[in-house]
């Protein structure tokens, strides 16, 4: 009994804690001030008393700033208080269909003012978000259909036929239970039009007049060392570091925050929700263009923005009068993640825009782990910074010994509670699925998986660092080293070499037979792979993830 009501007053100081600490970085970041006494009632009113957080964030809103805007996209544009409504009228749909606290429900949308709704709607049932690629084919489709066994589903018409494809043999969802965006009455076949969904219900309140105390999302790994894997993430909480995150960055309830990575990508869901407990303004685009995404930024005055590297790449390698023809003088801030981004990638950027750039860290199973900011880049090159607020991290060898500080080890990750108190043998560590360094200082230097270092005999080449010294050249678009085999030879202990792959900036000879120079010194600078001399391939692309990672496995395939 004493052991219980110690965890109960653990969990209440806790609890307290975290509550602070959101309160502080709200506060930082304007949201309080845009609360006034009579929108507060009306929350207080109309939640019946359901604990704040992200999960009621919209309502607030909703009810303190009704008429500013909230979400938009290229057709449609809503306030907090039309966001509101139709995320109730949606959620109204879905609970008509059977949904459930608890139940999953999948979701395939690109970008666009629907997929926030469906987010926020689901949010209010207690029900888990299902956030899968619009990308994924008929038969890996129906193999998440029979994982997840969804209540229900949302998705584009676009998709129409790879769902009736992948329902083909799979029990749920039923007919009934199917709400396709973007079609018609008469064109949504066995699905329900969304439209006709939500203009059937009222949008006053959610089903029950409750909001759920939480809510869970499904999101998948990007699959690149193995199977894709589901990972469910609560949306219901303010962790520790996504508040210290929120004040580094300067995140504030007056951005404009442009979306171009998918939402199924878990930073850009991440970041997206924290945008809209903020209160900030939500520009959604469904694909990236370098020279689309500039006019956006001047004509939304844009503030905020996540990218990839694979993205800054393309900005850069627009020609420069193209680039000065846009006004990017309103972003404040642009988060850069999903995988490594080159030291010289973050000099160029700077140089061109401000210093402005957050490099973050984490993984879809761990959040936001590490962040360096914008002064990082020219002291630390290459440093995806210290660990963020309530996370500890171990650099381990293969046996589990740690290793000392500029050595490669393993990353393990462990997060700590709210309150931190945990005695270091209390704290449960999960490998990160990298290997990293880290310098006197506590910065960190993801190389990335142990998959793509390539074994000499003697030290492992590490393609990240590779890569970082073939950007210094202006001619570099963007590359990628990889292992490949010797003589086409695929079986295990076949000998490897390394291989590079140069999409150039120009295909003028001149400019290959320089960069040809180039990359062949950096290569054998890297050393000989047991006695065979790297080669290298200019490409016209890189194949990359969904969320914009590069893609190495099949570079490895075509290598060999």
């Amino acid at each position: 009994m004493i052991d219980s009501l110690k965890q109960r007053l653990l969990r209440a100081r806790q609890v307290a804690q975290s509550g602070v600490n959101a309160a502080r970085t709200a506060g930082g970041a304007g949201l309080l001030a845009q609360l006034s006494p009579s929108g507060v009632a009306a929350f207080m009113r109309r939640s019946r008393g359901a604990r704040p957080g992200p999960h009621t964030a919209l309502l607030l809103h909703a009810c303190n700033k009704p008429e500013q805007p909230a979400v938009a996209d290229s057709e449609r544009r809503l306030s907090w208080a039309a966001l509101d409504r139709e995320t109730n009228q949606l959620a109204h749909a879905l609970a008509a269909r059977g949904v459930r606290r608890g139940d999953r429900v999948v979701v395939m949308l690109r970008n666009g003012v629907e997929a926030v709704v469906a987010g926020e709607a689901l949010a209010r049932l207690g029900a888990v978000a299902v956030r899968v690629s619009f990308r994924l084919k008929a038969p890996a489709l129906a193999g998440v259909l029979r994982d997840m066994t969804p209540a229900a589903a949302i998705y584009h018409r676009d998709y129409a036929l790879t769902f009736d494809r992948a329902r083909q043999g799979v029990a749920t969802p039923g007919d009934d239970a199917l709400v396709v965006v973007g079609a018609s009455a008469d064109a949504a076949g066995v699905a329900t039009a969304y439209d006709d969904a939500v203009s059937r219900h009222p949008g006053a309140s959610p089903p029950d007049s409750h909001y759920a105390d939480a809510a869970d999302a499904v999101l998948f790994t990007a699959g690149l060392t193995g199977p894709a894997r589901a990972i469910r993430r609560p949306l219901g909480e303010s962790p520790p570091a996504v508040l210290e995150l929120v004040r580094r960055v300067g995140m504030t309830a007056d951005d404009r925050h442009l979306v171009v990575c998918p939402l199924f990508d878990s930073a850009t869901a991440l970041i997206t929700q924290t945008m809209l407990a903020l209160g900030a303004s939500n520009i959604l685009v469904d694909h990236f263009d370098a020279e689309r995404f500039l006019a956006a930024v001047e004509r939304e005055r844009i503030t905020g923005v996540y990218l990839n590297p694979t993205m800054l790449h393309r900005l850069l390698a627009l020609p420069e009068r193209v680039r000065r023809q846009h006004d990017a003088s309103s972003l404040r801030w642009v988060i850069c993640g999903g995988a490594p981004l080159p030291a010289e990638t973050a000099s160029r950027f700077q140089e061109a825009f401000g210093y402005m750039l957050w490099n973050a860290f984490g993984a879809t199973e761990l959040g936001l782990v590490t962040l360096a900011g914008p002064y990082d880049h020219a002291g630390r090159p290459g440093t995806v910074g210290q660990p963020l607020s309530g996370h500890r991290l171990s650099l381990r060898d293969a046996a589990g010994k740690p290793v000392p500080p500029g050595d490669v080890g393993e990353l393990w990750v462990a997060r700590e509670s709210s309150a931190g108190d945990e005695r270091p043998e209390e704290l449960e560590y999960v490998f990160a699925g990298d290997l990293a360094r880290v310098d006197d200082q506590g910065h960190y230097f993801v190389l990335g998986p142990r998959s793509d270092a390539v074994a000499t005999g003697g030290a492992d080449i590490y393609p990240s660092e590779v890569e970082d010294r073939l950007y210094g050249h202006p001619a570099v678009l963007e590359c990628a080293v990889v292992e490949g085999a010797v003589d086409g030879e695929t079986a295990v202990g076949s000998e490897p070499r390394i291989e590079a792959f140069v999409v150039p900036r120009s295909r003028q000879r001149a400019t290959l037979d320089e960069l040809r120079g180039f990359v062949d010194a950096v290569l054998a600078a890297a050393g000989p792979v047991s006695g065979h001399a790297p080669t290298v391939a200019f490409v016209d692309s890189l194949p990359h993830t969904p969320t914009g990672k590069l893609n190495r496995p099949a570079l490895r395939k075509g290598a060999r």
